[in-house]
Protein backbone atom coordinates (compact mmCIF):
# COMPACT_ATOMS: atom_id res chain seq x y z
CA UNK A 1 0.00 0.00 0.00
CA UNK A 2 1.44 3.39 -1.04
CA UNK A 3 0.72 6.15 1.47
CA UNK A 4 1.11 9.94 1.46
CA UNK A 5 1.07 11.82 4.80
CA UNK A 6 0.00 15.49 4.74
CA UNK A 7 0.49 17.00 8.21
CA UNK A 8 2.01 20.32 9.29
CA UNK A 9 3.31 19.02 12.64
CA UNK A 10 6.65 17.24 12.24
CA UNK A 11 6.21 15.29 15.47
CA UNK A 12 2.91 13.82 14.32
CA UNK A 13 4.31 12.96 10.85
CA UNK A 14 7.24 11.14 12.45
CA UNK A 15 4.89 9.26 14.78
CA UNK A 16 2.58 8.15 11.98
CA UNK A 17 5.53 7.01 9.85
CA UNK A 18 6.90 5.03 12.81
CA UNK A 19 3.55 3.31 13.45
CA UNK A 20 3.23 2.36 9.78
CA UNK A 21 6.76 0.89 9.71
CA UNK A 22 5.89 -1.27 12.70
CA UNK A 23 2.71 -2.52 10.99
CA UNK A 24 4.69 -4.13 8.18
CA UNK A 25 6.77 -3.49 5.06
CA UNK A 26 3.66 -3.48 2.86
CA UNK A 27 2.75 -0.06 4.24
CA UNK A 28 5.07 2.29 2.35
CA UNK A 29 5.13 6.04 2.92
CA UNK A 30 6.04 7.34 -0.53
CA UNK A 31 5.80 11.08 0.25
CA UNK A 32 5.20 13.59 3.04
CA UNK A 33 3.97 17.20 2.92
CA UNK A 34 3.37 19.94 5.45
CA UNK A 35 0.81 21.96 3.46
CA UNK A 36 -2.32 21.15 1.49
CA UNK A 37 -0.96 22.57 -1.78
CA UNK A 38 2.27 20.60 -1.46
CA UNK A 39 0.27 17.51 -0.55
CA UNK A 40 -1.99 17.93 -3.60
CA UNK A 41 1.02 18.06 -5.93
CA UNK A 42 2.65 15.01 -4.35
CA UNK A 43 -0.57 13.00 -4.51
CA UNK A 44 -0.98 13.80 -8.20
CA UNK A 45 2.60 12.62 -8.80
CA UNK A 46 2.69 9.53 -6.56
CA UNK A 47 -0.91 8.30 -6.94
CA UNK A 48 -1.01 6.69 -3.49
CA UNK A 49 -3.56 4.14 -2.29
CA UNK A 50 -4.12 6.07 0.94
CA UNK A 51 -3.85 9.73 1.99
CA UNK A 52 -3.54 10.55 5.70
CA UNK A 53 -4.13 14.26 6.19
CA UNK A 54 -4.71 16.87 8.86
CA UNK A 55 -7.68 19.20 8.45
CA UNK A 56 -6.19 22.50 9.58
CA UNK A 57 -3.11 23.56 7.53
CA UNK A 58 -1.80 26.74 5.92
CA UNK A 59 -2.88 27.87 2.42
CA UNK A 60 -5.16 24.80 1.84
CA UNK A 61 -6.69 22.56 4.49
CA UNK A 62 -7.00 18.80 4.18
CA UNK A 63 -10.66 18.79 3.14
CA UNK A 64 -10.00 21.42 0.45
CA UNK A 65 -7.16 19.25 -0.81
CA UNK A 66 -9.44 16.20 -1.02
CA UNK A 67 -12.04 18.36 -2.78
CA UNK A 68 -9.42 19.34 -5.39
CA UNK A 69 -8.52 15.69 -5.88
CA UNK A 70 -12.16 14.82 -6.43
CA UNK A 71 -12.48 17.58 -9.04
CA UNK A 72 -9.49 16.05 -10.84
CA UNK A 73 -11.13 12.60 -10.71
CA UNK A 74 -8.30 11.17 -8.64
CA UNK A 75 -9.53 8.22 -6.60
CA UNK A 76 -7.75 7.48 -3.33
CA UNK A 77 -8.70 6.30 0.15
CA UNK A 78 -8.32 8.85 2.93
CA UNK A 79 -8.00 9.17 6.70
CA UNK A 80 -8.69 12.59 8.24
CA UNK A 81 -6.93 13.73 11.41
CA UNK A 82 -8.43 16.65 13.32
CA UNK A 83 -8.16 18.30 16.71
CA UNK A 84 -11.65 19.66 16.18
CA UNK A 85 -14.80 17.66 16.58
CA UNK A 86 -17.11 20.20 14.97
CA UNK A 87 -19.99 18.63 13.12
CA UNK A 88 -19.29 20.77 10.02
CA UNK A 89 -15.97 19.03 9.42
CA UNK A 90 -17.57 15.61 9.81
CA UNK A 91 -20.35 16.57 7.35
CA UNK A 92 -17.85 17.68 4.73
CA UNK A 93 -15.75 14.55 5.29
CA UNK A 94 -18.82 12.36 4.63
CA UNK A 95 -19.60 14.28 1.43
CA UNK A 96 -16.03 13.72 0.24
CA UNK A 97 -16.28 9.98 1.02
CA UNK A 98 -13.52 10.14 3.62
CA UNK A 99 -12.94 6.59 4.87
CA UNK A 100 -11.85 7.30 8.45
CA UNK A 101 -12.12 10.35 10.73
CA UNK A 102 -9.77 10.32 13.73
CA UNK A 103 -9.50 12.96 16.46
CA UNK A 104 -6.19 14.21 17.77
CA UNK A 105 -4.34 13.17 19.79
CA UNK A 106 -4.49 9.97 17.74
CA UNK A 107 -4.64 6.70 19.63
CA UNK A 108 -2.18 4.13 18.17
CA UNK A 109 -4.70 1.31 18.31
CA UNK A 110 -7.42 3.36 16.63
CA UNK A 111 -4.99 4.45 13.93
CA UNK A 112 -3.83 0.87 13.18
CA UNK A 113 -7.44 -0.33 13.02
CA UNK A 114 -8.36 2.52 10.66
CA UNK A 115 -5.47 1.72 8.29
CA UNK A 116 -6.36 -1.98 8.31
CA UNK A 117 -10.01 -1.19 7.48
CA UNK A 118 -8.84 0.91 4.53
CA UNK A 119 -6.61 -1.95 3.43
CA UNK A 120 -9.59 -4.30 3.50
CA UNK A 121 -11.57 -1.85 1.34
CA UNK A 122 -8.71 -1.72 -1.17
CA UNK A 123 -8.59 -5.52 -1.28
CA UNK A 124 -12.32 -5.70 -1.94
CA UNK A 125 -12.04 -3.14 -4.71
CA UNK A 126 -9.19 -5.10 -6.25
CA UNK A 127 -11.26 -8.28 -6.23
CA UNK A 128 -14.12 -6.52 -8.00
CA UNK A 129 -11.80 -5.10 -10.62
CA UNK A 130 -10.92 -7.42 -13.48
CA UNK A 131 -7.37 -8.53 -12.57
CA UNK A 132 -6.58 -8.94 -16.26
CA UNK A 133 -7.82 -5.48 -17.26
CA UNK A 134 -4.46 -3.72 -17.04
CA UNK A 135 -2.71 -6.66 -18.68
CA UNK A 136 -5.15 -6.56 -21.60
CA UNK A 137 -4.53 -2.81 -22.06
CA UNK A 138 -0.78 -3.42 -22.07
CA UNK A 139 -1.11 -6.34 -24.50
CA UNK A 140 -3.04 -4.06 -26.87
CA UNK A 141 -0.36 -1.39 -26.47
CA UNK A 142 2.56 -3.76 -27.07
CA UNK A 143 0.98 -5.50 -30.07
CA UNK A 144 -0.04 -2.20 -31.69
CA UNK A 145 -3.81 -2.56 -31.36
CA UNK A 146 -3.79 0.75 -29.50
CA UNK A 147 -1.25 3.61 -29.44
CA UNK A 148 0.17 5.60 -26.54
CA UNK A 149 -1.80 8.82 -26.14
CA UNK A 150 -2.60 11.45 -23.54
CA UNK A 151 -6.06 9.96 -22.81
CA UNK A 152 -4.42 6.55 -22.29
CA UNK A 153 -1.75 8.07 -20.04
CA UNK A 154 -4.44 9.79 -17.99
CA UNK A 155 -6.47 6.59 -17.70
CA UNK A 156 -3.47 4.54 -16.56
CA UNK A 157 -2.59 7.21 -14.03
CA UNK A 158 -6.07 7.61 -12.58
CA UNK A 159 -7.08 3.96 -12.55
CA UNK A 160 -3.83 2.12 -11.89
CA UNK A 161 -1.43 4.72 -10.51
CA UNK A 162 0.93 4.28 -13.49
CA UNK A 163 2.64 7.45 -14.68
CA UNK A 164 5.23 8.26 -17.33
CA UNK A 165 7.86 8.09 -14.59
CA UNK A 166 6.97 4.52 -13.62
CA UNK A 167 10.00 2.33 -14.31
CA UNK A 168 9.65 -1.18 -15.77
CA UNK A 169 11.83 -4.29 -15.73
CA UNK A 170 10.86 -6.47 -18.68
CA UNK A 171 11.46 -10.21 -18.90
CA UNK A 172 10.71 -11.97 -22.21
CA UNK A 173 10.14 -15.72 -22.49
CA UNK A 174 10.25 -16.79 -26.14
CA UNK A 175 8.56 -20.13 -26.83
CA UNK A 176 9.61 -20.71 -30.44
CA UNK A 177 8.83 -24.19 -31.75
CA UNK A 178 7.51 -25.17 -28.31
CA UNK A 179 4.59 -22.78 -28.62
CA UNK A 180 2.18 -25.59 -27.75
CA UNK A 181 3.50 -25.27 -24.18
CA UNK A 182 2.41 -21.63 -24.05
CA UNK A 183 -0.64 -22.17 -21.76
CA UNK A 184 1.40 -24.32 -19.36
CA UNK A 185 4.26 -21.83 -19.07
CA UNK A 186 1.76 -18.98 -18.76
CA UNK A 187 0.14 -20.62 -15.71
CA UNK A 188 3.51 -21.47 -14.15
CA UNK A 189 4.73 -17.89 -14.47
CA UNK A 190 1.47 -16.55 -13.02
CA UNK A 191 2.12 -18.61 -9.89
CA UNK A 192 5.83 -17.78 -9.73
CA UNK A 193 5.45 -14.01 -10.03
CA UNK A 194 3.28 -13.99 -6.90
CA UNK A 195 6.42 -14.86 -4.93
CA UNK A 196 8.43 -11.91 -6.25
CA UNK A 197 9.19 -8.92 -4.04
CA UNK A 198 7.70 -6.41 -6.46
CA UNK A 199 3.98 -6.02 -5.81
CA UNK A 200 3.20 -4.44 -9.18
CA UNK A 201 3.64 -6.89 -12.03
CA UNK A 202 2.01 -7.78 -15.32
CA UNK A 203 2.02 -10.78 -17.61
CA UNK A 204 1.68 -9.73 -21.25
CA UNK A 205 0.93 -12.31 -23.94
CA UNK A 206 2.06 -11.69 -27.50
CA UNK A 207 0.86 -14.92 -29.03
CA UNK A 208 1.58 -13.95 -32.65
CA UNK A 209 5.26 -13.62 -31.70
CA UNK A 210 5.25 -16.72 -29.46
CA UNK A 211 6.43 -14.56 -26.55
CA UNK A 212 5.42 -13.90 -22.96
CA UNK A 213 6.51 -10.65 -21.31
CA UNK A 214 6.67 -10.12 -17.56
CA UNK A 215 6.68 -6.46 -16.54
CA UNK A 216 7.68 -5.54 -12.98
CA UNK A 217 7.00 -1.86 -12.40
CA UNK A 218 7.19 0.85 -9.75
CA UNK A 219 8.50 4.40 -9.65
CA UNK A 220 11.20 3.56 -7.10
CA UNK A 221 12.59 0.62 -9.06
CA UNK A 222 16.27 0.77 -9.94
CA UNK A 223 18.02 -1.28 -12.59
CA UNK A 224 19.89 -3.17 -9.88
CA UNK A 225 16.67 -4.05 -8.07
CA UNK A 226 15.06 -5.08 -11.35
CA UNK A 227 17.94 -7.42 -12.20
CA UNK A 228 17.63 -9.03 -8.78
CA UNK A 229 13.95 -9.71 -9.45
CA UNK A 230 14.83 -11.24 -12.84
CA UNK A 231 17.58 -13.43 -11.43
CA UNK A 232 15.26 -14.73 -8.71
CA UNK A 233 12.67 -15.54 -11.32
CA UNK A 234 15.12 -17.26 -13.65
CA UNK A 235 16.27 -19.62 -10.92
CA UNK A 236 13.08 -21.58 -11.51
CA UNK A 237 14.29 -23.60 -14.49
CA UNK A 238 11.02 -25.53 -14.59
CA UNK A 239 9.51 -22.41 -16.15
CA UNK A 240 12.17 -21.93 -18.78
CA UNK A 241 13.36 -25.40 -19.77
CA UNK A 242 11.95 -24.84 -23.26
CA UNK A 243 12.07 -21.02 -23.34
CA UNK A 244 14.67 -18.50 -24.36
CA UNK A 245 14.75 -15.66 -21.86
CA UNK A 246 15.92 -12.05 -22.04
CA UNK A 247 15.52 -9.01 -19.80
CA UNK A 248 15.71 -5.25 -20.17
CA UNK A 249 15.27 -2.22 -17.88
CA UNK A 250 12.88 0.48 -19.17
CA UNK A 251 13.21 4.00 -17.70
CA UNK A 252 9.53 4.86 -18.08
CA UNK A 253 6.22 3.15 -18.71
CA UNK A 254 5.33 5.07 -21.87
CA UNK A 255 8.21 3.21 -23.58
CA UNK A 256 6.74 -0.19 -22.71
CA UNK A 257 6.04 -1.04 -26.36
CA UNK A 258 9.50 0.08 -27.52
CA UNK A 259 11.06 -1.91 -24.69
CA UNK A 260 9.23 -5.10 -25.70
CA UNK A 261 10.18 -4.57 -29.36
CA UNK A 262 13.83 -4.00 -28.46
CA UNK A 263 13.83 -7.05 -26.20
CA UNK A 264 12.43 -9.19 -29.02
CA UNK A 265 15.36 -8.14 -31.21
CA UNK A 266 17.73 -9.06 -28.40
CA UNK A 267 16.22 -12.55 -28.39
CA UNK A 268 17.87 -13.13 -31.80
CA UNK A 269 21.13 -13.60 -29.89
CA UNK A 270 19.94 -17.02 -28.75
CA UNK A 271 21.10 -18.05 -32.22
CA UNK A 272 24.66 -17.03 -31.33
CA UNK A 273 24.79 -17.94 -27.63
CA UNK A 274 22.68 -21.10 -27.77
CA UNK A 275 19.01 -21.90 -27.32
CA UNK A 276 17.34 -21.44 -23.92
CA UNK A 277 19.91 -19.01 -22.53
CA UNK A 278 19.20 -15.88 -20.47
CA UNK A 279 20.03 -12.72 -22.40
CA UNK A 280 20.92 -9.44 -20.70
CA UNK A 281 20.47 -6.46 -23.06
CA UNK A 282 23.35 -4.48 -21.55
CA UNK A 283 25.74 -7.42 -22.01
CA UNK A 284 24.54 -8.18 -25.54
CA UNK A 285 25.50 -4.64 -26.54
CA UNK A 286 29.09 -5.36 -25.50
CA UNK A 287 29.50 -8.40 -27.77
CA UNK A 288 32.00 -7.85 -30.58
CA UNK A 289 30.77 -9.52 -33.80
CA UNK A 290 32.92 -12.28 -35.31
CA UNK A 291 32.60 -12.51 -39.08
CA UNK A 292 32.68 -16.09 -40.38
CA UNK A 293 33.03 -17.52 -43.86
CA UNK A 294 30.20 -19.43 -45.48
CA UNK A 295 30.73 -23.22 -44.95
CA UNK A 296 31.18 -24.27 -48.58
CA UNK A 297 32.41 -27.76 -47.71
CA UNK A 298 29.17 -28.61 -45.92
CA UNK A 299 27.20 -27.23 -48.84
CA UNK A 300 29.10 -29.47 -51.24
CA UNK A 301 28.40 -32.53 -49.06
CA UNK A 302 24.71 -31.62 -49.11
CA UNK A 303 24.70 -31.42 -52.93
CA UNK A 304 26.29 -34.85 -53.21
CA UNK A 305 23.77 -36.37 -50.77
CA UNK A 306 20.91 -34.87 -52.79
CA UNK A 307 22.39 -36.23 -56.04
CA UNK A 308 22.67 -39.67 -54.45
CA UNK A 309 19.10 -39.38 -53.17
CA UNK A 310 20.39 -40.20 -49.72
CA UNK A 311 17.83 -38.96 -47.19
CA UNK A 312 20.01 -39.77 -44.20
CA UNK A 313 22.99 -38.12 -45.88
CA UNK A 314 20.94 -34.97 -46.54
CA UNK A 315 19.94 -34.68 -42.88
CA UNK A 316 23.53 -35.30 -41.75
CA UNK A 317 24.85 -32.65 -44.16
CA UNK A 318 22.30 -30.10 -42.87
CA UNK A 319 23.32 -30.75 -39.25
CA UNK A 320 27.02 -30.49 -40.15
CA UNK A 321 26.33 -27.20 -41.96
CA UNK A 322 24.76 -25.63 -38.88
CA UNK A 323 27.32 -27.04 -36.46
CA UNK A 324 29.91 -25.20 -38.52
CA UNK A 325 28.17 -21.91 -37.78
CA UNK A 326 28.57 -22.32 -34.00
CA UNK A 327 31.79 -24.20 -33.19
CA UNK A 328 31.93 -22.34 -29.86
CA UNK A 329 30.58 -19.14 -28.26
CA UNK A 330 33.66 -17.07 -29.12
CA UNK A 331 33.53 -18.00 -32.81
CA UNK A 332 29.79 -18.27 -33.36
CA UNK A 333 28.03 -16.46 -36.19
CA UNK A 334 26.09 -13.33 -35.36
CA UNK A 335 22.30 -13.72 -35.68
CA UNK A 336 22.31 -11.76 -38.93
CA UNK A 337 25.06 -13.92 -40.44
CA UNK A 338 23.37 -17.14 -39.37
CA UNK A 339 20.10 -16.08 -41.00
CA UNK A 340 21.89 -14.99 -44.17
CA UNK A 341 23.76 -18.32 -44.41
CA UNK A 342 20.54 -20.25 -43.72
CA UNK A 343 18.71 -18.40 -46.49
CA UNK A 344 21.57 -19.21 -48.86
CA UNK A 345 21.36 -22.88 -47.87
CA UNK A 346 17.60 -22.91 -48.53
CA UNK A 347 18.11 -21.50 -52.02
CA UNK A 348 20.65 -24.24 -52.70
CA UNK A 349 18.29 -26.97 -51.52
CA UNK A 350 15.32 -25.57 -53.44
CA UNK A 351 17.15 -24.99 -56.72
CA UNK A 352 19.17 -28.20 -56.61
CA UNK A 353 16.12 -30.22 -55.58
CA UNK A 354 14.09 -28.72 -58.38
CA UNK A 355 16.82 -29.41 -60.91
CA UNK A 356 17.11 -33.02 -59.77
CA UNK A 357 13.35 -33.49 -59.82
CA UNK A 358 13.17 -34.18 -56.09
CA UNK A 359 10.07 -32.05 -55.67
CA UNK A 360 7.78 -29.68 -57.48
CA UNK A 361 8.74 -26.10 -56.71
CA UNK A 362 5.05 -25.19 -56.56
CA UNK A 363 4.67 -27.54 -53.59
CA UNK A 364 6.91 -25.28 -51.49
CA UNK A 365 5.70 -22.04 -49.97
CA UNK A 366 9.04 -20.30 -50.41
CA UNK A 367 7.83 -17.01 -48.96
CA UNK A 368 6.69 -18.73 -45.75
CA UNK A 369 10.01 -20.58 -45.45
CA UNK A 370 12.10 -17.43 -45.72
CA UNK A 371 9.79 -15.58 -43.34
CA UNK A 372 10.43 -18.34 -40.78
CA UNK A 373 14.15 -17.69 -41.16
CA UNK A 374 13.64 -13.96 -40.85
CA UNK A 375 11.70 -14.21 -37.57
CA UNK A 376 13.63 -17.11 -36.03
CA UNK A 377 14.99 -16.53 -32.53
CA UNK A 378 16.71 -19.87 -31.92
CA UNK A 379 19.07 -22.27 -33.65
CA UNK A 380 16.43 -24.98 -33.46
CA UNK A 381 14.08 -22.92 -35.61
CA UNK A 382 16.68 -22.33 -38.31
CA UNK A 383 17.58 -26.01 -38.50
CA UNK A 384 13.89 -26.96 -38.60
CA UNK A 385 13.31 -24.88 -41.75
CA UNK A 386 16.13 -26.66 -43.62
CA UNK A 387 14.91 -30.03 -42.37
CA UNK A 388 11.43 -29.19 -43.56
CA UNK A 389 12.69 -28.70 -47.12
CA UNK A 390 14.59 -31.99 -46.86
CA UNK A 391 11.38 -33.66 -45.76
CA UNK A 392 9.57 -32.34 -48.82
CA UNK A 393 11.95 -34.17 -51.17
CA UNK A 394 10.36 -37.13 -52.86
CA UNK A 395 12.58 -39.85 -54.22
CA UNK A 396 11.35 -41.93 -57.09
CA UNK A 397 8.49 -44.23 -56.13
CA UNK A 398 6.02 -46.25 -58.20
CA UNK A 399 3.57 -46.90 -55.39
CA UNK A 400 0.91 -44.80 -57.11
CA UNK A 401 1.14 -47.21 -60.07
CA UNK A 402 0.70 -50.39 -58.07
CA UNK A 403 -2.56 -51.18 -59.84
CA UNK A 404 -0.90 -50.82 -63.26
CA UNK A 405 1.57 -53.68 -63.29
CA UNK A 406 2.53 -53.13 -66.93
CA UNK A 407 3.64 -49.49 -66.48
CA UNK A 408 5.35 -50.26 -63.15
CA UNK A 409 7.44 -52.94 -64.85
CA UNK A 410 8.17 -50.61 -67.77
CA UNK A 411 9.46 -47.87 -65.44
CA UNK A 412 11.59 -50.35 -63.50
CA UNK A 413 13.15 -51.52 -66.77
CA UNK A 414 13.80 -47.92 -67.88
CA UNK A 415 15.58 -47.16 -64.63
CA UNK A 416 17.59 -50.36 -64.86
CA UNK A 417 18.69 -50.05 -68.51
CA UNK A 418 18.51 -46.32 -69.41
CA UNK A 419 22.30 -46.16 -69.60
CA UNK A 420 22.41 -48.96 -72.19
CA UNK A 421 20.39 -47.08 -74.81
CA UNK A 422 17.26 -49.22 -74.35
CA UNK A 423 14.30 -48.41 -76.64
CA UNK A 424 10.54 -48.54 -76.34
CA UNK A 425 10.37 -51.44 -78.80
CA UNK A 426 12.78 -53.51 -76.72
CA UNK A 427 10.76 -52.94 -73.51
CA UNK A 428 7.48 -53.73 -75.28
CA UNK A 429 8.97 -56.98 -76.57
CA UNK A 430 10.19 -57.96 -73.11
CA UNK A 431 6.73 -57.20 -71.65
CA UNK A 432 4.92 -59.12 -74.39
CA UNK A 433 2.85 -56.22 -75.73
CA UNK A 434 2.91 -54.17 -78.88
CA UNK A 435 4.89 -50.96 -79.06
CA UNK A 436 1.67 -49.02 -79.81
CA UNK A 437 -0.14 -50.45 -76.76
CA UNK A 438 2.80 -49.66 -74.45
CA UNK A 439 3.04 -46.11 -75.83
CA UNK A 440 -0.67 -45.42 -75.32
CA UNK A 441 -0.80 -46.96 -71.84
CA UNK A 442 2.38 -45.18 -70.71
CA UNK A 443 1.17 -41.75 -71.76
CA UNK A 444 -2.25 -42.34 -70.18
CA UNK A 445 -0.75 -43.37 -66.82
CA UNK A 446 2.20 -40.98 -66.64
CA UNK A 447 0.92 -37.94 -68.54
CA UNK A 448 4.11 -37.93 -70.60
CA UNK A 449 5.40 -39.91 -73.54
CA UNK A 450 7.82 -42.79 -73.14
CA UNK A 451 10.57 -40.97 -75.07
CA UNK A 452 10.23 -37.79 -73.00
CA UNK A 453 10.24 -39.78 -69.76
CA UNK A 454 13.43 -41.60 -70.82
CA UNK A 455 15.05 -38.33 -71.91
CA UNK A 456 14.15 -36.55 -68.64
CA UNK A 457 15.51 -39.43 -66.59
CA UNK A 458 18.83 -39.32 -68.47
CA UNK A 459 19.09 -35.52 -68.07
CA UNK A 460 18.32 -35.85 -64.36
CA UNK A 461 21.09 -38.40 -63.97
CA UNK A 462 23.42 -36.10 -65.93
CA UNK A 463 22.68 -33.25 -63.50
CA UNK A 464 23.54 -35.48 -60.56
CA UNK A 465 26.87 -36.41 -62.12
CA UNK A 466 27.67 -32.82 -63.10
CA UNK A 467 27.08 -31.67 -59.51
CA UNK A 468 28.29 -34.68 -57.55
CA UNK A 469 31.26 -35.94 -59.59
CA UNK A 470 34.26 -34.70 -61.57
CA UNK A 471 33.49 -36.84 -64.62
CA UNK A 472 34.10 -35.21 -67.98
CA UNK A 473 31.20 -34.38 -70.25
CA UNK A 474 31.75 -37.25 -72.69
CA UNK A 475 32.03 -39.72 -69.79
CA UNK A 476 28.70 -38.56 -68.41
CA UNK A 477 27.10 -38.85 -71.86
CA UNK A 478 28.27 -42.44 -72.15
CA UNK A 479 27.06 -43.34 -68.65
CA UNK A 480 23.52 -42.16 -69.32
CA UNK A 481 23.11 -43.87 -72.69
CA UNK A 482 24.28 -41.31 -75.25
CA UNK A 483 27.03 -42.35 -77.65
CA UNK A 484 27.51 -38.85 -79.04
CA UNK A 485 28.77 -36.19 -76.61
CA UNK A 486 27.69 -33.32 -78.83
CA UNK A 487 24.18 -34.71 -79.14
CA UNK A 488 24.03 -35.08 -75.36
CA UNK A 489 25.10 -31.45 -74.98
CA UNK A 490 22.37 -30.34 -77.40
CA UNK A 491 19.64 -32.32 -75.61
CA UNK A 492 20.83 -31.06 -72.21
CA UNK A 493 20.59 -27.44 -73.35
CA UNK A 494 17.10 -28.00 -74.79
CA UNK A 495 15.95 -29.31 -71.42
CA UNK A 496 17.73 -26.92 -69.07
CA UNK A 497 18.49 -23.83 -71.14
CA UNK A 498 22.24 -24.14 -70.59
CA UNK A 499 25.19 -26.28 -71.64
CA UNK A 500 26.44 -29.01 -69.27
CA UNK A 501 29.62 -27.04 -68.51
CA UNK A 502 27.58 -23.95 -67.57
CA UNK A 503 25.26 -26.00 -65.38
CA UNK A 504 28.24 -27.51 -63.53
CA UNK A 505 29.84 -24.08 -63.04
CA UNK A 506 26.60 -22.62 -61.66
CA UNK A 507 25.99 -25.44 -59.18
CA UNK A 508 29.47 -25.99 -57.79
Amino acid sequence: MKIVIVEDEVRIRDGLRYLLSKMGSQYRVVAEACTGKEGLQLILEKRPDLVITDVRMDDMNGLEMLEALKDKHVETKSIILSAYSEFAYAQQAVRLSVNEYLLKPVNAGDFISAVQRVEALLAQAQEKQNPRELEIICEDLVTGRIQWSEPLAKSLSERFGITRQTKVMLVAAYMGNDYDRFPTVYELIKKEREHQQVSNNLLIRWEAEKTLFMAFYEEEMTEKRGRTVCQNLLRNRELFTQCSVGYYFCDDFCNLKDGCTLLRSVMDWNITLGDFSALDYSKIRQIKPVLRLYPNDSEKALRIAMCNRNQEGIEKAVITFFEGLWPDVQNACTPGQAKEFTARLLWLMINTGKGLGLFEISALDRHALFEQVRWAKTRTELIAVAMKIGGEMRFWQTAHLQDNVLITKAIDMIRSYYHEGITQDEIALKLGVTQEYLSTSFHKSMGISFSHFLRDLRIQKAKEMLIGTNLRQWEIATRIGYTDGKYFSKVFKECTGMLPTDYRRKNQ
